[in-house]
């Protein structure tokens, strides 16, 4: 999980995390496209992103 990261650490990073397979995505669960309007990232594995998608936006309702 990224939180107000700066785009010289951001983008590294993420394209490491891409590159391995790793599945990278905004705090709504929307995949990662490029600059996201407010610095915060989530990065998982492809097989655990519903997972970390509810526990980072759990509101009561299933969020993915």
């Amino acid at each position: 999980m990224l939180y107000d990261s700066v785009g010289e650490d951001l983008y590294a990073g993420l394209l490491l995390a891409q590159e391995a397979g790793v599945w990278t995505m905004d705090f709504e669960g929307r995949p990662f496209d490029g600059k996201p309007p407010t610095p915060y990232i989530l990065a998982c594995r492809p097989e655990d992103r519903e997972t970390i998608c509810r526990l980072v936006l759990w509101k009561g309702d299933d969020p993915c």
